[in-house]
């Protein structure tokens, strides 16, 4: 849970840079399947943000990978984030880097 909040923090102060505007939207299960299949993500967490969206963490352990997409009901599903590194725990990432 604690991940979680972490996760939608950080793509909240985000969201306002310079950028935003290029995210990338379309089909949940086209999107999903993309990740997938070319980066070997899957679903990590996810939970009901305060303005009723759904945010999803999608990331591949073996490269660090990540992707935070948000649905709202009826619409689209986005791409807000993506990034490298990613691990369960702190330890996780130190291991991979060695």
């Amino acid at each position: 849970m604690t991940k979680m909040m972490i996760a939608a923090a950080i793509i909240s102060v985000l969201g306002v840079l310079p950028g935003w505007s290029q995210i990338q939207c379309g089909d949940r299960s086209k999107i999903v399947g993309n990740l997938a299949s070319k980066y070997g993500e899957t679903l990590q967490a996810s939970g009901l943000t305060a303005n009723g969206g759904l945010l999803e963490i999608f990331a591949s352990h073996e490269t660090g990978s990540w992707n935070a997409l948000q649905t709202f009901p009826g619409k689209k599903t986005c791409i807000v984030q993506a990034g490298k590194d990613w691990a369960d725990e702190p330890e996780a990432a130190a291991e991979r880097d060695t």
